[in-house]
């Protein structure tokens, strides 16, 4: 859920950008002071979709920040509008970065806790010489109940661990 969120938020915020980015040339009527009419001047009378095709590729370049330069705002509301566009994206794009990377924290927190339990186990089977068939019944023991805590979990439907991982992981 977290990130088709977060990559719905991308998605539509990079449509949104190119259609705006469309329209400051538009309502420039195309003039060579816009980017469709210094740089790609054939769009003016393509078709919607070549139009749209253009202004989205603009826009996921420009969102992922590679910026080829092939298209590049022209007009002083053009580069305004972005200024704008790319620090949004950067937030968005931190966004999704720290989510999936608080996700991994959480996974290896857990197993290191787990490794934790039974290091402290192993060090009082071995300090208080604890025979072999006991210690092999306890390792076992902490196997099993560290299975059964991954299960446990597991048996809760995806909704409410989708819940529990946004409100363990919320700002």
């Amino acid at each position: 859920v977290f990130l088709v969120r977060n990559l719905l938020t991308l998605g539509f915020n990079t449509h949104a950008a190119a259609c705006i980015f469309w329209a400051l040339a538009q309502g420039s009527d195309f003039s060579e002071e816009t980017w469709v009419g210094l740089q790609a001047p054939q769009l003016i009378n393509a078709t919607v979709s070549s139009q749209y095709t253009f202004s989205l590729y603009w826009s996921a370049i420009t969102a992922s920040t590679v910026g080829y330069g092939d298209f590049s705002p022209v007009s002083q509301g053009e580069s305004l509008f972005t200024i704008f566009f790319v620090f949004a994206n950067v937030i968005i794009v931190a966004n999704i970065v720290g989510g999936v990377s608080a996700l991994a924290a959480m996974a290896d927190q857990e197993l290191a806790h787990h490794r934790r339990v039974i290091n402290d186990f192993e060090k009082m089977l071995t300090q208080e010489r604890i025979s072999d068939d006991v210690a092999h019944a306890t390792r076992q023991y902490l196997r099993m109940q560290m299975n059964q805590a991954k299960a446990d979990t597991e048996r809760l439907p995806i909704s409410v661990r989708t819940q529990i991982r946004e409100q363990r992981f919320a700002d």
